[in-house]
C-alpha cells in the first residue's frame, strides 16, 4: 500500500506548499469546519446507499462524521501526521462498510464544497490565491492515495508480480498468457476505453489532477465491468497510459452495457478550483469493442487501436462497435504496414515518372515521382493502396527518403533537366528536413528543379513551425506545391498565407467536369483564386479529351494537366 509521504514526495509537494496552505489555517474555525462537516454529511446519508446504511445500523451519527470532518482537515496543517490521519480516514469508512465508488464520490463532493468555500470567503483576497491552489494539489494527491488505496482492491490481482502501481490493475505485459488461456470463452467482448486528450488535463491542472482521473475511471471500470476472466484471472488491465483493456462476458448487448457505463462516469465529473471558480473536469473517454471470436492478441489489439484511431476522428467521445467490415479494414491496413516494412527491408522499393503538361502548349512542365512497390511475387503496388495506412506508423519518412534519394540519381544519370514533382509526408517535414537539402547537393541538383508536393489529406496545417519550414525550402530554390487540394483538410486560407508556389486539384474533382456542373465551378473558382495569387494550378486525372477541352475553356490563364492522357506513369527500375 502505497504511503501518503511517498506520493507528496513523488508529485514535489514541498515543505514551503505546506507553509502556503498552512496561511490558510485561521479560516478553518470550529464553527466553519462543523459546517463544512454537517453539510456533507447530510449530503452523503442522503445520496448514497452505503453511508445512508450505516447511519442506519448507527454506525456513524451525525457527531461522528462531523468529527471525522475535523481530524481530516487538521492534517492539512500537520505534515508529520497527515499520513496517519489519512490512513485512519480510509479504515474508518472501509469498517463503516462504505463502497468504494461512493467514498471516492462523497471525497470529491468534499473537495468541492471546501474549495467553493474558501474562494468565497478569500474573493477580497488575493494574497491567499496561491494558498489555495497548493491546497487544491494537496487535496488531489491525496485523492490518488484513495483512489489506489481504498478504491482499488488489490486482493483478486495477488496472483501476479506485474502489477500496474497505479491502479492495481495487471499490465499489459500479462495478457499474452491470460488471453491464451481463456479467449475461448463463450460471449466474450473486448472494450478498450481512451482518456482523450489527458494532457491537456496534465498541462492545466497539474499530473496529480491528471493521475487521480486514471485512477478514478479505472474506479468506475473496476465498478461496472470486474469478473474473473477464467482460472481466476482478473479481467481488467492497464493497457497503457490512459488506456484500460476489459474482457467482459455477457449475452447481453455490449453497446448498451459501454454506453450506460459512459454515462454513469460523465455524469459524475470530478471539480476542481481554476481561475477562483470550481469547475467540472470535462473528462471525454471513447470505448471501442468487439466479439471477441478466434483472434489472436496481436490482432486483436491492432484492430482495436486501430479502431480507436478511426472514433478519435470522428467522436470526441463515445462507443464504437467493430464490426466485421471493420476488422476486415484492420486486417488489410496490419498487411499493408507489414508490406512497406518488408518492402524496405528488402529493397523492393521503386517509382515511377509521370508527365506533367501544360495544357495550351503541350509543353512538359515536370515529371511527378510516384512511389511504386514491388510485393514477393513482383507485382507492382501503386502508393494509393496504402501510403493512408501507414501515414501513424511512423513509415512515410522512411519511404521518402528512398524514393528521393533513387529519383534524384536517376535525375542525374539521366540528366534530366525538367523539375521532378515529389511527395513529401508530413513526417519528413517534422523529422529530417535537412535531407532535401543534403540530397541534392549529395547529386549536384539545383533546387529550382525539384517541386516539393505537400500532401493535404495529411493535414499540413499540423506541422510544426510550418511557415519558418516553407521559407527554409523556398530560400534554397525548392517550389512549394499542395496536393489533393479540395480534399478531406482543405484550408483554403492556407494558400494565401502560406509561401507556396502552386495547388494540384484533386483528381476526383476534375475527372467529371464535362458532366458535373458543380465540379466545373469549383475548379474555375480555384482557378480565379490561382491567378489572383499567381500560382500555378494543375489538374489531375486529365484522362479525355472532353476534359482537357473543358479545362482549355475555363480560363486563359495557363492550367497544367496530369493524367492518362498524356501517357501512364513509367516505372523506373
Amino acid at each position: 500500500m502505497d504511503n501518503l509521504k511517498e506520493l507528496l514526495e513523488n508529485y514535489t509537494f514541498s515543505e514551503k506548499e505546506f507553509q502556503e496552505v498552512k496561511k490558510l489555517e485561521p479560516l478553518f474555525s470550529n464553527t466553519f469546519v462543523e459546517k463544512l462537516g454537517e453539510n456533507i454529511g447530510q449530503y452523503v446519508t442522503e445520496h448514497f446507499y452505503s453511508y445512508s446504511q450505516a447511519a442506519k445500523a448507527k454506525k456513524i451519527d451525525k457527531k461522528i462524521f462531523v468529527e471525522t470532518v475535523k481530524k481530516f482537515v487538521q492534517g492539512f496543517f500537520n505534515r508529520e501526521e497527515i499520513s496517519e490521519i489519512i490512513e485512519s480516514i480510509t479504515s474508518v469508512n472501509k469498517n463503516w462498510g462504505i463502497e468504494r465508488l461512493e467514498f471516492i464520490e462523497a471525497y470529491f463532493y468534499f473537495i468541492e464544497n471546501l474549495l467553493a468555500n474558501l474562494y468565497k470567503r478569500t474573493k477580497n483576497q488575493p494574497d491567499l490565491q496561491k494558498s489555495i491552489k497548493s491546497l487544491t494539489r494537496l487535496l488531489f494527491i491525496i485523492a490518488v492515495y484513495f483512489l489506489k488505496n481504498f478504491c482499488i482492491n488489490r486482493d483478486i490481482f495477488s496472483k501476479s508480480i506485474n502489477i500496474d502501481p497505479m491502479t492495481g490493475f495487471l499490465s499489459r505485459y500479462t495478457i499474452q498468457k491470460i488471453y491464451s488461456k481463456c479467449s475461448k470463452s463463450e460471449n466474450l467482448y473486448a472494450i478498450l476505453f481512451d482518456i482523450r486528450n489527458l494532457s491537456n488535463i496534465n498541462t492545466y491542472f497539474g499530473y496529480e489532477i491528471g493521475d487521480s482521473v486514471i485512477v478514478y475511471l479505472a474506479t468506475f471500470i473496476k465498478e461496472f465491468f470486474i469478473q474473473e476472466f477464467c482460472a481466476c484471472y482478473p479481467n481488467i488491465f492497464r493497457l497503457q497510459g490512459d488506456q484500460f483493456i476489459v474482457f467482459f462476458r455477457t449475452p447481453e448487448n455490449i453497446k448498451t452495457k459501454v454506453e450506460n457505463f459512459l454515462k454513469k462516469f460523465k455524469s459524475k465529473p470530478i471539480k476542481v478550483a481554476f481561475n477562483g471558480n470550481i469547475l467540472p473536469i470535462d473528462i471525454p473517454v471513447l470505448a471501442t469493442a468487439m466479439k471477441v471470436e478466434n483472434e489472436d492478441i496481436s490482432s486483436l489489439l491492432w484492430t482495436m487501436e486501430n479502431a480507436m484511431r478511426t472514433v478519435k476522428k470522428a467522436k470526441k467521445e463515445g462507443c464504437l462497435i467493430i464490426g466485421a467490415e471493420h476488422k476486415k479494414r484492420c486486417k488489410r491496413r496490419r498487411e499493408n504496414v507489414e508490406l512497406v516494412i518488408n518492402a524496405i527491408k528488402e529493397n523492393r522499393i521503386s517509382f515511377t515518372l509521370q508527365k506533367i503538361v501544360n495544357l495550351k502548349t503541350g509543353n512538359i512542365f515536370a515529371y511527378e515521382v510516384l512511389t511504386r512497390i514491388q510485393n514477393k511475387e513482383n507485382n507492382t503496388i501503386n502508393a494509393e493502396a496504402f501510403i493512408d495506412d501507414i501515414s501513424v506508423y511512423s513509415l512515410n519518412e522512411d519511404l521518402d527518403k528512398i524514393v528521393i534519394e533513387k529519383a534524384l540519381n536517376y535525375k542525374k544519370i539521366q540528366n534530366i533537366k525538367t523539375p521532378f514533382s515529389i511527395n513529401v509526408s508530413n513526417a519528413l517535414l517534422e523529422g529530417d528536413i535537412e535531407f532535401l537539402e543534403k540530397t541534392i547537393k549529395k547529386h549536384g541538383i539545383p533546387a529550382e528543379e525539384i517541386i516539393i508536393e505537400l500532401m493535404e489529406r495529411q493535414n499540413v496545417a499540423l506541422i510544426s513551425n510550418l511557415h519558418e519550414k516553407l521559407n527554409y525550402l523556398k530560400n534554397l530554390g525548392f517550389k512549394i506545391f499542395i496536393d489533393d487540394f479540395g480534399v478531406d483538410y482543405s484550408n483554403f486560407h492556407l494558400i494565401e498565407i502560406l509561401p507556396i508556389d502552386g495547388i494540384k486539384i484533386d483528381g476526383r474533382f476534375v475527372k467529371n467536369i464535362d458532366k458535373e456542373i458543380i465540379d466545373l465551378e469549383f475548379i474555375k473558382f480555384i482557378v480565379s483564386l490561382a491567378k489572383q495569387l499567381n500560382i500555378s494550378v494543375i489538374a489531375e486525372y486529365v484522362e479525355r479529351e472532353e476534359i482537357k477541352n473543358r479545362l482549355l475553356k475555363i480560363s486563359d490563364y495557363p492550367i497544367m494537366g496530369q493524367g492518362y492522357l498524356f501517357g501512364k506513369p513509367k516505372i523506373i527500375i
